[in-house]
């Protein structure tokens, strides 16, 4: 995937769940986001319930009894992690080459003595593929547990970023479902719509042909000039003319008497 496409695919819903789903992580989303005046960086804190504990005596020197779980359930080491991300809106250190600041909390440990934070970076290797890395400092100072929380929590990052490959195909894959899913809805809709307009299509012919064969029968009742006899008066002016249509009567001058008759 190229380093654009990532970069922003980072932070969608749909990316975090394969990264919930590859990492075996209880829940994660987006709790803040928001952009400084100028418009140009935006800050963003992931909070995410990883599945791991802590070592009893790790619980025991930082005192903590139990933390919420997935569902809300009460489960003994689980902490929360807050991390903190800072990035520019425009990326201008170089072409294809994006990075953020990164600061992360965990619950129990408190910002005075641990320190977690860094830099997030993704670049270009080709077209079609990128490198995705992320140096940290990470240090916590609590008198004999500190080192054991240090490399509790590096060797969980590490982990994770092993399995980020796996992470890039699920979220190709779920892309294609999506896709697939997306094109069988428009074929779905089209074979509807095409199915009304042949319903339609079908209503008027059945409408005209009711309406071809009404003016038919009309018009086999009687002939134009039976149908003129029926509707026009025929004037009696002579033997010769009786009975025939108005329209065929011969013009002829009438006299005063004729004209007095009728």
């Amino acid at each position: 995937m190229d380093a654009r496409t990532l970069w922003r695919a980072r932070t969608t819903a749909l990316f975090m769940s394969c990264e919930r789903e590859v990492f075996g992580d209880l829940e994660s989303s987006i709790i803040m986001r928001e952009v400084d005046e100028s418009g140009t960086v935006e800050r963003y804190v992931v909070k995410t319930t990883p599945d791991f504990h802590l070592p009893y005596v790790a619980r025991r020197a930082l005192g903590v009894e139990a933390s919420s779980g997935k569902s809300g359930s009460k489960r003994k080491g689980f902490v929360d992690t807050f991390e903190e991300f800072e990035t520019e809106m425009r990326q201008s250190t170089a072409p294809y080459l994006y990075e953020a600041s990164l600061k992360s909390y965990s619950t129990f440990l408190s910002p005075l003595n641990s320190v977690i934070e860094g830099v997030v970076r993704c670049k270009s290797v080709d077209a079609e593929s990128c490198e995705l890395s992320v140096k940290l400092t990470c240090s916590v100072k609590i008198t004999g547990v500190g080192g054991m929380i240090e490399r509790i929590m590096v060797n969980k990052i590490k982990s994770k970023f092993e399995l980020y490959p796996k992470v890039v195909e699920l979220y190709k894959e779920k892309l294609r479902e999506r896709e697939r899913e997306m094109e069988a809805r428009r074929a779905l809709a089209e074979r509807e719509r095409r199915s009304r307009e042949t319903i339609e299509d079908d209503d008027a012919s059945d409408y005209q042909s009711v309406r071809s064969e009404s003016h038919e029968d009309d018009d086999n009742d009687s002939t134009p000039g039976q149908r003129l006899t029926a509707v026009v008066p025929v004037v009696s002016l002579g033997s010769d003319v009786r009975g025939a249509p108005a329209c065929c009567v011969p013009t002829r001058r009438r006299s005063s008497s004729a004209l007095a008759a009728y």
